[in-house]
């Protein structure tokens, strides 16, 4: 089963033979763990990929120090 089929599955309660698997990280604990951590990404069988240019709200400068006005007109 590829894994579009294994979402689907999911998503339509069919009982898939797995619960699909995302995998995402803070670029804080890509810091922190670095290598060790992109080994276990890498060996992961990952179901889910974001596309983080689709998404208007990503915006590194979530995790940086100061402040700034979102796509939502919030400042932060």
């Amino acid at each position: 089963m590829t894994s579009k089929e294994l979402v689907i599955k999911t998503l339509r309660f069919q009982h898939p033979e797995r619960v699909p698997v995302n995998l995402w990280c803070l670029p804080a604990a890509k810091l922190k763990y670095g290598d060790a951590l992109e080994e276990i990404i890498a060996e992961s069988e990952i179901d889910i990929i974001s596309a983080p240019f689709a998404d208007p709200t990503d915006d590194s400068r979530h995790f940086q120090v100061g402040s700034y006005t979102d796509v939502w007109d919030s400042t932060k």
